[in-house]
């Protein structure tokens, strides 16, 4: 048996990763005013996004990793070539 080599739920990664990391970079721009400014409670509220967000990033990433090896070890059960 043949299959191609798609992934349908790579674009919803890659969309979810990126409104991630434009949330990162909005939480850096923040922090970067916050301190200008000299706002303590601005630049914790920035620092706690941007942990969040890199928090956020790293489950996509995990999970995808996940989700690529149990679909490995599926096709080697099933014994398809690709």
């Amino acid at each position: 048996m043949n299959i191609s080599n798609t992934d349908p739920s790579s674009n919803a990664f890659d969309s979810a990763f990126q409104i991630a990391t434009d949330e990162l970079d909005k939480a850096k721009g923040r922090l970067m005013a916050a301190a200008k400014a000299k706002d303590q409670a601005g630049i914790f509220a920035a620092q706690q996004d941007i942990q969040a967000q890199s928090q956020i990033m790293s489950m996509l990433t995990n999970l995808s990793q996940s989700l690529h090896n149990l679909l490995m070890k599926l096709i080697d059960k099933l014994n398809v070539r690709m």
